[in-house]
């Protein structure tokens, strides 16, 4: 039975963890040459999809829902409901993302920041030559994403415009998931994992994998979570802080994840990875939450569970012996 989560609304960068305290990214405001500078995000998860042709995913949605909580605990800056979107399974339409994409332009000042992150689908169609690609929302149709799914030309447009306007853009995805696909064939969540690859001025980008690997989620991760948006938290909260300085940079969170994910995942590939500047700061580490952090994952069990593959065939993944 398919379940509906709905909205909360605006925010800030980066990623998950209810009520956790630990890395403290740029605040929900501050002053940036004599001017007030203010941060907001666009926060999608989608596991539970509107078409039964298209696969439904286990936590994409909890992904979300974690980093909303993450955003407005002290950890996460302490940031408004207000600055924060979050759109969820059935909110999460194509109209509602597009909205929400183009209020962050509306809302944005030279100096803001503004966040996207997406946790779901990523594919591209097959019935013309360009294979153009999508992110596939809630309501996207399964065999016509020209017909509702939302266009990467379109994301790299509000992204552009964003950067254009002096506003410091990051962008997480995690949408190469598993799922029979209407580009499958063509190898579509990978293609549109290599689109979303591309630089854009003033822009940073965190993504789950790289553009031939498949993203995983399990229930071994924060008791189902997809692994690569477990870890990033952890990482921004300061076990990436390789140089103890306090601050995290895209550098240093990259290097974290590219160390501990492919671990985690292992036999199956999945290297996440950066894009922009690599020396600029993107969370500020509060050292008591880092050493309740510490002393907590001495504690922990990683026991075995079932994992679920976020992109590659779910046919084939059934029939994969369990042991395998």
């Amino acid at each position: 039975m398919k379940k509906l989560m709905s909205v909360l609304i605006w925010s800030l960068p980066l990623l998950l963890l209810a009520q956790q305290k630990g890395a403290t990214p740029l605040p929900q405001s501050s002053v940036v040459n004599g001017q007030s500078s203010v941060t907001r995000a666009v926060v999608v998860g989608i596991s539970d999809y509107q078409s039964q042709q298209v696969t439904d995913l286990a936590f994409a949605d909890k992904d979300a829902i974690e980093f909303a909580k993450w955003l407005q605990s002290p950890a996460g800056g302490s940031l408004p409901i207000d600055n924060i979107s979050l759109l969820t399974n059935a909110a999460a339409t194509s109209g509602n993302f597009a909205m929400a994409l183009t209020g962050l332009i509306d809302e944005s000042q030279p100096g803001d920041q503004a966040v996207i992150f997406f946790s779901g689908h990523g594919d591209v169609e097959t019935k013309t030559i360009f294979q153009l690609g999508f992110l596939l929302c809630y309501d996207s149709p399964p065999n016509n994403y020209m017909a509702g799914a939302f266009n990467l030309v379109n994301l790299q447009a509000v992204i552009s415009t964003l950067a254009a306007n002096n506003v410091r853009v990051l962008v997480v995805t995690d949408a190469c998931r598993s799922g029979e696909l209407a580009g499958t064939s063509v190898n579509g969540p990978q293609l549109t994992n290599a689109n979303l690859a591309k630089q854009f001025a003033n822009e940073l980008k965190i993504l789950s994998c790289q553009p031939n690997e498949f993203s995983l989620e399990g229930e071994q991760w924060g008791g189902g979570r997809g692994a690569f948006s477990y870890h990033l938290v952890e990482g921004l909260m300061g076990l990436a802080d390789r140089s103890a300085d306090g601050q995290v940079t895209l550098m240093e969170i990259g290097r974290y994840l590219e160390e501990t994910v492919p671990v985690e995942t292992a036999p199956h590939p999945q290297v996440p990875f950066t894009v922009g500047d690599r020396l600029a700061t993107v969370a500020k580490v509060d050292g008591s939450a880092l050493a309740l952090l510490e002393k907590d994952k001495t504690k922990r069990h990683n026991s075995l569970k079932s994992t679920e593959m976020r992109s590659f065939g779910g046919a084939f993944l059934s029939e994969l012996d369990s042991a395998t």
